[in-house]
């Protein structure tokens, strides 16, 4: 029966990383890792979720189902409070070997990073018992503990790896408590602040009230799309430096939930719009909740014999927006590029560019992208003035 629990253990923990990796950013989902130190071996958490310099530690602790079919509540509820402490431990201790040096860590992807200095990211630990009792586990102001329907109803809400690890910082910050199982209430109590507060779209973190259905979630799911054209499906991996592929999957990622499926319809309408015009169509997206200009370009590729001239036009676009931003007084971190070109025979293909800094463009050619694609005023797009 030990092994059969082990067994049983090991696959709840795979399916909670897997789960948390297909409704978010798979390579934002990393596997544990078996450290060995003379004879003796240790493992570094149960999996690992990371969005830039935030993160989440994870811990598992899943009772075997037959002996869960035995327990009464009250030794179910005894199992609880037990993994609980032990969960909490074991976070512990992955992050105190964070703090001693440098972790290299591998996605659900295969995508290699190296972790340093994160010795203090939240851990969530996950309970699995089909009995869960009115329960108030112990406080702590670092460690959130939830059931697996909790963690896959935040999922289902949130779609973003980075949304999920904000929602953790964020419920343990909030001061509001409830008992296991229960975290889609605290969930509920947020979002509905998140509608009630004053102010402007993104003045506020935006928790969706609910899952997403219908055309909603269809145009969500095209968010979640573009995001997995940055390392194309077929395994090719076009850049040179991975942190170029890292920043941009992560600037997509942290995109509001509440927002993307509205973005999605306007990526769907200027897609329909270039293809009944046959003609070029770009739109400019302002995040103000992570003070990031989304440069949108949608043309046809008969205009474009290699797709590299397209991404410098994509990327001269976005270096001018981010100057333009820039003298209207918004400051942008970056700007990021996306361009979509449609071939009649082999569909769409995506390319992607990061700008930080406009000091390379050059003076003609932002005066020529000026008159071709207007001038953004901080606010909207204006056509370049004559002189």
């Amino acid at each position: 029966m030990s092994h059969d629990a082990s067994a049983w253990g090991t696959a709840v923990e795979d399916y909670t990383r897997r789960l948390a990796g297909a409704l978010g950013v798979a390579d934002f989902v990393y596997q544990p890792l078996l450290e060995h130190k003379g004879s003796a071996q240790r493992e570094i958490s149960d999996g690992v979720l990371a969005c830039g310099d935030e993160g989440l530690i994870l811990q598992v602790k899943a009772r075997d189902p037959q002996a869960a079919s035995l327990d009464s509540p009250v030794r179910a509820e005894a199992w609880i409070k037990k993994v609980a402490v032990e969960g909490l431990a074991q976070a512990n201790g992955t992050r105190r070997r964070f703090g001693l040096g440098p972790v290299e860590l591998e996605s659900l992807r295969a995508f290699r990073r190296t972790f340093a200095g994160v010795g203090d990211w939240p851990a969530v630990v996950i309970i699995v018992h089909p009995q869960v009792p009115e329960l108030m586990l112990p406080q702590e102001p670092n460690t959130m503990w939830i059931t697996l329907d909790d963690w896959l109803g935040l999922h289902d809400r949130l779609r973003s790896t980075a949304a999920v690890i904000g929602y953790v910082s964020r419920a343990l910050d909030s001061g509001l408590y409830l008992p296991l199982g229960r975290e889609i209430d605290r969930y509920d109590v947020l979002a509905a602040a998140d509608e009630a507060a004053i102010g402007g779209p993104n003045s506020v973190p935006q928790l969706p009230l609910q899952s997403l259905e219908g055309d909603d979630e269809t145009f969500s799911l095209l968010i979640t799309e573009m995001i997995e054209q940055v390392w194309k499906p077929d395994g090719f991996f076009p850049w040179t430096d991975a942190d170029q592929y890292r920043c941009i999957v992560e600037d997509l990622d942290r995109i509001p939930p509440a927002y993307r499926a509205d973005l999605g319809r306007k990526m769907f309408d200027t897609y329909s719009k270039m293809r009944t015009a046959a003609a070029r169509r770009s739109f400019l997206y302002l995040d103000k909740s992570q003070n990031g200009l989304f440069l949108f370009v949608y043309e046809n590729s008969d205009r474009w014999s290699e797709p590299e001239g397209f991404l410098a036009q994509v990327a001269a676009v976005a270096m001018t927006r981010f100057a333009q931003a820039q003298e209207a007084g918004i400051a942008p971190r970056f700007a990021l590029g996306a361009g979509v070109l449609v071939d009649k025979v082999r569909g769409v293909s995506y390319s992607f560019c990061h700008v930080e800094t406009a000091e390379l463009l050059d003076p003609e050619i932002r005066r020529l992208i000026e008159e071709d694609f207007g001038v953004f005023d901080g606010s909207t797009i204006v056509a370049a003035s004559t002189p």
